[in-house]
């Protein structure tokens, strides 16, 4: 699910979407919920953060 967020926050990123580091990207799984990291420009956001 990681490698996802990623590709997806990166895809946004290039569709200019989004813009440096602004926003997040989340999924809810069941009871977890992952959020990408504040402060991380996407085009550089890796599945571990």
């Amino acid at each position: 699910m990681r490698q996802k967020i990623t590709r997806v926050a990166r895809r946004m990123a290039e569709l200019g979407l989004v813009r440096g580091s602004s926003g997040n990207v989340s999924v809810r799984r069941g009871d977890t919920v992952l959020i990408t990291p504040s402060g991380i420009v996407y085009e550089r956001l890796h599945p571990s953060q």
